[in-house]
């Protein structure tokens, strides 16, 4: 059975064209900036950080990955293959092949490095 995460906050729920619109409402002296963070539901604090910045992104959820897409790819590649093979791998054996492809090609992370873990 495939696991199915629910979000547990609002955090972030804004989208790029709404953080603009308030931005511009703002600058543009129509509104001020507390009642344009409540009109377009952005938090006053990133509205007003993301004035003070210049910073049009959408919001950064999570932490950095350790992995670069090609990486993750080749990860992928070798699970898939191991499937075909019918071998197919538990989440701990996936974890600790993880951590060895990091440990092998020098790849700075920050998995547990305690022998015994898996």
């Amino acid at each position: 059975m495939p696991r199915k995460y629910v979000r547990k906050t609002t955090k972030g729920s804004w989208s790029t064209e709404d953080l603009v619109k308030a931005i511009n409402v703002v600058t543009n002296k129509e509104m001020r900036m507390r009642k344009a963070a409540k009109k377009f539901n952005i938090r006053y604090s990133t509205l007003q950080e993301r004035i003070n910045r210049s910073n049009y992104q959408p919001p950064r959820l999570g932490g950095t990955s350790v992995f670069s897409s090609s990486n993750e790819q080749e990860i992928a590649d070798h699970v898939i293959k191991l499937a075909n093979l019918f071998y197919g791998l538990t989440p701990l054996q996936l974890r600790a092949a993880a951590y060895t492809f990091a440990v092998q090609n020098y790849i700075k992370n920050k998995f547990n490095h305690h022998p015994g873990w898996c």
